[in-house]
């Protein structure tokens, strides 16, 4: 994972930080692990939000995951994901302290397996400067907010994955129009499960997005990074 992770730096694609409560993990950094709540009932902490652990906690974890980064030679990363899109405030707090210029753990309301998600978004929701004391809300966090409203790739396939299509496409102005405003779509993908039936949902899904590539002079989408779109949403 190490290996693949810095080629993928190398050809130029954005380090960030994603984090589980992995049990030996949390014990790693020097705290008592969680099993509960969880979305799966896993019991080895991979399925427990970052929302069960007290600010405190969420800041020691985030702290040691940045550096065991740098332990392995990869550099401060300025942005995150949480695990199963879980956070909230405090998440938010500790990231911005840190020095995190992105989050992209925020999703449309709903749930993921037990667990409802802390989220109460819209399912076109643009990023957003959140508040500290409400991770749903705008205010003055110098962090942006990304919220993952193009779906996620995991056990889709070509056919599956058209809803998914259909949607992310809604939010773009149509070929040959002029976009009426801006609007950011992030989606999610899971590299080390990729595997063949996935794959093509996901070719599917970024061929039916290169029909409005603005590098190739035809729509006005543009490919990005978190880093990036935080410039881009000053």
């Amino acid at each position: 994972m190490l290996a693949w992770t810095k080629e993928r730096i190398a050809k130029g694609d954005e380090l960030s930080l994603h984090v589980h409560m992995w049990t030996d993990f949390v014990r790693a950094a020097g705290l008592v692990p969680r099993t509960a709540p969880s979305w799966a009932g896993r019991g080895d902490g991979y399925d427990v939000p970052i929302t069960a652990y007290p600010e405190s906690d969420q800041r020691t974890l985030v702290e040691y995951s940045v550096g065991l980064m740098s332990e392995h030679g990869l550099a401060r990363p300025t942005t995150f994901r949480a695990g199963g899109q879980f956070a909230n405030e405090a998440t938010l707090r500790t990231l911005a302290a840190l020095g995190f210029v992105a989050d992209a753990t925020a999703v449309p309301a709903g749930a993921f397996g037990r667990l409802p998600y802390p989220w109460t978004l819209a399912a076109d929701a643009q990023p957003y400067r959140p508040s500290a004391s409400d991770a749903d809300n705008s205010g003055d966090l110098p962090l942006l907010e990304a919220p993952t409203i193009g779906g996620n790739t995991y056990a889709y396939d070509v056919r599956t994955i058209e809803p998914i299509i259909r949607a992310d496409l809604s939010y773009l102005a149509r070929a040959g129009e002029v976009a009426a405003q801006r609007r950011a779509i992030t989606i999610v993908s899971h590299p080390g499960t990729i595997d063949a039936t996935e794959r093509a949902a996901i070719d599917a899904l970024f061929t039916a997005l290169a029909s409005l590539r603005y590098d190739r002079d035809l729509g006005p989408l543009r490919f990005v990074t978190l880093a990036q779109l935080a410039q881009a949403w000053r």
